[in-house]
């Protein structure tokens, strides 16, 4: 006969601190991005550095595709 057993695991959770639109341009992380920061981040809602990273990131990319399709343009 088999003998089960169990075994407790704890289950592990990462918080995850988020911040308003305000704190974020504020904060001295995005002070060479505050403008774009203020463009990209809407009022009354709230930010964790990883998402606000990945918006600075993604407005860069698209950036350098408008940049790239102008200068396209002009050959």
């Amino acid at each position: 006969m088999a003998i089960k057993t169990k075994i407790d695991k704890k289950e592990e959770t990462t918080q995850v601190s988020a911040f308003s639109k305000e704190q974020i341009i504020s904060s001295k992380r995005y002070k060479d991005n505050r403008d774009i920061v203020k463009v990209l981040l809407n009022n009354n809602e709230m930010y964790s550095f990883e998402e606000v990273d990945s918006l600075i990131n993604k407005f860069y990319e698209r950036k350098g595709e408008i940049v790239w399709h102008l200068e396209e343009e002009h050959f």
